[in-house]
């Protein structure tokens, strides 16, 4: 409870010393401090966190938070005096419709491939095979670079119109389109990362000027908007096919002796439950109060697993660590390029690490392949490595930070803060400061600002030739 209430408390003290309600390291005390008190309430019966977990998450956020107030210390006062003059984007509508026309393009390869594979009806009546056919590359994926622009059209879009640039209506409907061929792919990181950027990008624009009633009123929509995505993406690939039992909850930390008493159960590859209590035939039909909290523990199952399962996943990883891979997987994105020039031989590991068993105490275990944003940096160097890993994303999310709340009229910064902080969001699942869509995203979205600002000095020095 203590970890939750930090959580809580770092939101306003950010606001008090920043101006914003999330900064980089308000931001990782609210979200991790969240997650951590989630997994200590032990509603699953994971163990607990070895010694060296626990350092190695305690180290690795403290210095991340150090870099960032550090970072952006540095970068406010280097980017000068506050500027909130808007610059309209030259071309705006005409990047905006290409990158929507890619975008779509990249949907519509995906449909062709599902249909020359599965056919389309699978995506309809056994959505689960189409993710599984991604996974295993049955379904080639050279696709999801063109659908990324479904997730780019729209945040660039958001923060034209957030920083004064007009845009005809032509383009707002394919705005729409590519926000709803997101929520066709089965995969919800498309529609989380849009979301969660919209969401930042709002936020930081309106900066000291956003009240209490307008943060909750636009967290209330982004929240009820991924809620919704979270909850029907989860039906439509069908985990909710799983018995449920509930129980009392056990808010006190489990002795050595005692088994944690869990109010969820979990959906697992061989779609096993962990079983509460022994089974014992009910003597008469539970009462609809019961009736409807299972239904809601049901459908809220998924939810404390995503918020808590990859901290239980690199507990794991700690245990039991794999060889080294020195460097390979935290600068991924690079090797892979490399690679791809024939610059390095030989084959690279997967980007996806496999998955492994978190090890609950009792029943069924549970597999997860995402361990946080840390298992990267621990495969590549170590506990060492990755707190020095965290510190430097601290010290690069600062430094964003420092540039955007001096320029919150500029497109450019706002979509590389909101980006920054969407990734530390999820950093209590996966790492997306080294993903490679992130980059591509990140690039693409800044693009039409660089292009424009060269533009924007050319134009002077031809004038003068002219």
């Amino acid at each position: 409870m203590l970890l939750i209430a930090a959580a809580v408390a770092a939101v306003p003290i950010g606001r008090r010393y920043t101006g914003d309600y999330f900064s980089p390291a308000a931001l990782v005390i609210a979200v991790w401090g969240v997650a951590l008190g989630a997994f200590e309430l032990r509603l699953l019966p994971y163990p607990p966190l070895r010694p060296e977990t626990a350092w190695l998450i305690g180290g690795a956020l403290v210095l991340m938070c150090a870099g960032a107030v550090v970072g952006g210390l540095a970068l406010s006062r280097w980017a000068g005096p506050p500027r909130d003059a808007s610059t309209p984007v030259p071309y705006a509508n005409a990047w905006l419709l290409l990158y929507a026309a890619i975008g779509l393009f990249g949907v519509a390869l995906y449909l062709r491939e599902v249909d020359r594979v599965l056919g389309l009806t699978t995506l309809i009546e056994r959505p689960w095979l189409v993710r599984l056919a991604i996974g295993d590359r049955t379904i080639r994926s050279t696709f999801l670079f063109f659908e990324y622009f479904c997730i780019t059209t729209p945040i660039v879009a958001l923060a034209m119109r957030l920083t004064g640039t007009r845009l005809h209506p032509v383009v707002w409907g394919a705005v729409a389109c590519c926000t709803l061929a997101t929520w066709i792919t089965t995969d919800r990181t498309h529609f989380f990362v849009l979301v969660l950027t919209g969401y930042f990008l709002v936020v930081f624009r309106l900066g000291p000027r956003c009240s209490f009633g307008k943060l909750l009123g636009v967290s209330a929509a982004a929240g009820l908007a991924l809620l919704a995505n979270f909850l029907l993406i989860e039906i439509w690939v069908g985990k909710w096919d799983v018995p449920v039992s509930v129980t009392s909850m056990r808010l006190s930390r489990p002795s050595a002796t005692t088994d944690p008493v869990p109010m969820l159960v979990a959906w697992t590859d061989a779609k096993q439950v962990v079983p509460a209590v022994p089974a014992t035939p009910p003597a008469a039909p539970p009462p609809e109060w019961r009736t409807r909290l299972t239904r809601i523990a049901k459908r809220t199952t998924t939810l404390y697993l995503y918020a808590t399962g990859s901290i239980a996943a690199l507990n794991s990883l700690v245990g039991d660590p794999p060889p080294r891979t020195y460097g390979v997987h935290t600068f991924y994105p690079i090797a892979r390029a490399l690679q791809r020039a024939g610059v390095i031989g030989g084959p690279l590991p997967d980007a996806v690490l496999t998955s492994r068993p978190v090890g609950m105490t009792t029943g069924a275990d549970l597999r997860f392949n995402t361990y946080t944003f840390l298992s990267y940096p621990y495969e590549d160097f170590g506990s060492t490595g990755a707190i020095v890993y965290a510190s430097i994303v601290g010290l690069v999310s600062g430094a964003v930070y420092g540039i955007a709340r001096r320029r919150r009229a500029s497109p450019a910064a706002l979509l590389a803060i909101a980006q920054v902080s969407g990734a530390i969001v999820l950093s209590i699942f996966v790492n997306k400061f080294n993903n490679t869509a992130s980059w591509y995203i990140l690039f693409t979205s800044l693009l039409p600002f660089l292009v424009g600002g060269y533009l924007r000095t050319r134009r002077p020095a031809s004038a003068v030739a002219r």
